[in-house]
């Protein structure tokens, strides 16, 4: 699949929702967010915000179900991915 979109419903300090779409499936999910504060770019005095996102999807709600089972026993894959994402934006007034 080429294209994964997030579409954001709501956002609280800790908290993001939105509709998550994988390979045309759209799903609501929430995400974890950790604000970094408002600092000065020191290449321009121009002033950014941080944040990192983290969160769980399950695979199999997007129809992602490639498995294997192992010789010794279960599978290759869990069906949830965790990750984490870090953003810089630029404020402007």
């Amino acid at each position: 699949f080429d294209k994964i979109t997030f579409e954001t419903k709501s956002i609280t300090e800790s908290k993001v929702v939105g509709d998550l779409t994988i390979k045309g499936i759209t799903n609501e999910e929430t995400f974890d967010v950790e604000f970094n504060g408002v600092s000065k770019n020191p290449m321009d005095g121009s002033q950014v915000t941080g944040i990192i996102v983290t969160g769980i999807i399950n695979r199999e709600k997007y129809g992602i179900n490639f498995n294997q089972t192992l010789e010794t026993g279960g599978v290759m894959l869990g069906k949830d991915v965790k990750f984490e994402a870090s953003a810089e934006f630029s404020i402007s007034e």
